[in-house]
């Protein structure tokens, strides 16, 4: 091979290499990042609803114990591409005011709850986060303390 041709190939692995880097950057972005989420203080309701049964929390306490619980979630790197997950989700709405909300979507792997596999927390076009599938133990908690 000539000098030339030498250039090319060396050019052409650098740029390989540079796109493979920038490549698993942008994989890697987000992931591991915490859930946004507004602070408890901030939340005047919160809305849980499975199936077609809703019940409202306005309790301060409970608010935060769920804030807390849902802040551990951990982004997966995974993009949300809908208005809601498809399968059976509990939707978890934060009320902060009446013309601001966030919408939350919980919902397990498609092994299903008596596997206790993956519990996954999506918004809707801003991410999907994998949280410890304890957290349905302290929404139940919730749900029975009202």
């Amino acid at each position: 091979m000539g000098k030339k041709m030498m250039r090319r190939v060396v050019l052409l692995a650098v740029l390989a290499l540079l796109a493979a880097g920038l490549l698993i950057a942008y994989c890697r972005r987000n992931s591991g990042d915490s859930i946004p989420l507004p602070p408890a203080e901030t939340v005047r309701k919160v809305e849980i609803t499975q199936g077609n049964v809703t019940v409202a929390i306005d309790d301060p306490n409970i608010i935060a114990v769920l804030i807390r619980a849902m802040s551990a979630a951990k982004d997966t790197g995974r993009e949300s591409v809908s208005d809601s997950p498809a399968g059976n989700a509990t939707r978890i709405r934060l009320v902060v005011s009446d013309s601001e909300s966030i919408t939350v979507f919980a919902y397990f792997d498609e092994r299903g709850l008596q596997y206790k596999g993956a519990l996954y927390l999506e918004i809707p076009y801003q991410g999907i986060y994998s949280i410890d599938a304890g957290f349905w133990d302290v929404v139940e908690q919730a749900l029975q303390r009202i």
